[in-house]
């Protein structure tokens, strides 16, 4: 005769595979990144590219995950062709699958940005200091197509 605790590890993977499931499948705009795995991160990064590549035109510069300061969640190195993703700071934030996927839009907004204009670096910070961080218009266009292009990712990477 089994015991309960012959059984409780089948249970305790059921309730988990099933909790993924419904995260995955269900909700997974709402999907805290928390529950990622690093191979999870990586799928949704390599669909953002795929997104930006037909919606933006190419991006190239790769995607790593590391600490930022202040309050960044992700940045573009122009000078490296990297986009760095504070993968850590937004589990603190408690932020979604759907942020993470905006965040990485957002900063292959902004290599774009820079392949078509050869001053960006120069503008950017210009229009930082005229009118700050939220109101600059590199910002909004980035802000705005990573919110446009987010549902398209989910759409691919969680129906593969």
């Amino acid at each position: 005769m089994s015991s309960v605790l012959d059984v409780l590890p089948i249970v305790v993977w059921c309730v988990v595979f099933g909790l993924r499931y419904f995260l995955f499948n269900i909700l997974p705009k709402y999907t805290p990144v928390e529950v990622l795995g690093a191979e999870e991160v990586d799928v949704l990064i390599d669909h953002s590219r795929s997104i930006c590549m037909k919606k933006l035109g190419p991006v190239h510069s790769k995607v790593k995950i590391k600490r930022l300061p202040k309050k960044l969640i992700g940045q573009y190195d122009g000078s490296s062709s990297m986009i760095y993703i504070d993968l850590k700071k937004m589990i603190t934030l408690e932020l979604s699958v759907n942020d993470l996927i905006a965040t990485v839009i957002h900063e292959f907004v902004h290599e774009r940005q820079n392949l078509i204009d050869k001053n960006f670096s120069k503008k950017y910070q210009e229009w930082n200091r005229k009118v700050g961080y939220d109101n600059n218009p590199y910002e909004i266009e980035a802000n705005q197509l990573g919110s446009r292009l987010a549902p398209s990712v989910i759409k691919s990477a969680f129906n593969d």
